[in-house]
């Protein structure tokens, strides 16, 4: 037995039923203490690499595309293609990405409440903080998150 497969063992994964998947990443500390997203956030390290993560994605160029016969164009005189340059009246795309991508790595998840014209088409999206959010109890249907 070599020295490499006496120090990883392998070991089958649980099966999906199994309640291993959802118990949290985090071991308990030996200190005791309290490791949440609160405590976490004091810290520069966590800034730093959200940061490092989430400002190269917002970098990144979003482009509303239609697909034709020749392949694909972009597409700008359209809604979408506006909401994407502009979600808000106080954010560009990047902002808007930037945040919620933190969001998305600090919390889990990020949401943004969408405001919609008479025609039912959205013409804004302002980011919630996730501490504001309670899913506890709510029963989603089909189309009630993206």
């Amino acid at each position: 037995m070599g020295i490499l497969s006496q120090i990883v063992q392998h070991q089958a994964a649980p099966p999906a039923s199994d309640n291993f998947w959802y118990t949290p990443l985090l071991p308990e500390v030996a200190s005791k203490e309290v490791v949440n997203n609160d405590t976490a956030q004091n810290y520069s390290a966590v800034w730093a690499c959200t940061r490092i993560i989430s400002e190269p994605i917002s970098c990144m160029p979003i482009q509303l595309r239609e697909h034709t016969n020749a392949g694909s164009e972009q597409v700008v005189n359209h809604y979408v293609a506006r909401l994407l340059r502009r979600p808000n009246e106080w954010q560009t795309w990047q902002d808007f990405c930037e945040q919620m991508t933190g969001w998305a790595l600090n919390w889990g998840f990020g949401i943004a409440l969408k405001f919609k014209d008479l025609s039912g088409r959205t013409t804004a999206l302002s980011p919630i903080h996730p501490d504001r959010i309670d899913v506890d109890g709510i029963e989603f249907k089909d189309g009630d998150y993206h």
